[in-house]
Order: C-alpha cells, then structure tokens, then sequence
C-alpha cells in the first residue's frame, strides 16, 4: 500500500496521461461540433425574411473555433508539464527506474507492458516503482 508521500508524487506524475486525456475528449468533442456544422443545410424559403442572429452554420463553427483555442492552451500547458515531470524523472539516478517512471507516466503503459518490455516479472516491476518514487523530490 502506496504511503500518503507516495500517492502525492503518483498524483504529480499522472497529471500529464489526465491532461492528454482531455485534450483527447477536447479533439473529439470539436470532431462532433464540426459534423454538426457539416450537416445543416439552408433551408429555402419563397418568402422573403431574416434567419434572425446569424446563419445556422455559425453557431456550430464558433464552438469549434472556440475548443480549438481550448486545445492549443492545453497542448501548451501538455507540453510544460511533460518537460517538468520529465526532469522529475530524470532526477532518479538509475536509468532504468527512469524508464520504467517514463513508460507509466509519459507513454501510460500498465505495469504488465512495463514488465513485458523490461524483461521482469510484474512484481519485481512493483518493487522498482516503489524505489522508483523514493528518489522523486517534489520541492
């Protein structure tokens, strides 16, 4: 069982795999407005008249233009905290912890993928993450 100390430093490191899964959500979620924007057809009318504020096409493209901007500042912020918990991670004097630390909280690979690419056993993997996290100083 993970120590109070230890949760903290994997709630660190896991902000960077919980931001791209937003900037996921964010890309798909302008995908829909898009489509949206996509499908709507004028619709003709003999009788002369306003379509009132604006065209119905707008309004869909406008959520899109505004979740763009909303991506671009998460990918910004995306890109800082990677290279802060990447210099976290290469804090760690062993190589190999980092690597293991970079598989799991930049590349967010279970700790069985883990094991399979490094060559252990899941519970030596445990054990390394453990050790891992010791050397981790986030002050």
């Amino acid at each position: 069982m993970p120590t109070e100390e230890e949760k903290q430093k994997i709630r660190y490191l896991s902000r960077y795999r919980q931001l791209d899964a937003k900037i996921t959500r964010l890309l798909e979620e302008q995908r829909l407005w898009r489509e949206k924007a996509m499908r709507i057809t004028p619709v003709l009318s003999p009788v002369p008249g306003g379509s009132g504020s604006g065209s119905p096409i707008e309004r869909p493209m406008e959520k899109v233009i505004a979740i763009e901007g909303d991506i671009n500042a998460a990918i910004d912020a995306l890109i800082d905290l990677r290279r802060d918990i990447q210099g976290v991670i290469e804090g760690v004097p062993d190589e190999n912890l980092q690597l293991l630390l970079t598989y799991r909280y930049i590349n967010g690979l279970s700790f069985e993928k883990i094991a399979e690419k490094m060559n252990y056993c899941e519970r030596q993997i445990y054990r390394k993450h453990g050790e891992a996290l010791s050397w981790i100083s986030l002050s």
